[in-house]
């Protein structure tokens, strides 16, 4: 369950990391000189269709990690009645 917590907290901070780098370039946007208001409205069109597309790879991820850690608990869960001498055999042949 270790691998599927570190996912988790992965994820988080990257969000965190996004949303400041997404906060800090709306305020630079914001600071363009009004006779270029084209430049501003065409970048923040660009950020939300990155914002988007992050969201759904965010999204997607946490999917994936999800599903990572139920099979985590069921190979755990197998493995709690084989005798150690045989996972041991089992993962050597991987």
């Amino acid at each position: 369950m270790a691998a599927a917590t570190l996912s988790f907290r992965w994820l988080e901070i990257l969000e965190k990391e996004f949303d400041k780098a997404f906060v800090d370039l709306d305020l630079l946007l914001g600071e363009v000189d009004p006779d270029q208001c084209e430049i501003t409205y065409e970048g923040r069109q660009k950020m939300t269709a990155l914002s988007a597309s992050f969201a759904q790879l965010c999204h997607k991820a946490q999917t994936i990690f999800q599903s990572n850690a139920k099979l985590e608990v069921i190979v755990a869960g197998c493995f709690r009645d084989v005798p150690v001498s045989c996972v041991f055999a089992c993962v050597y042949t991987l």
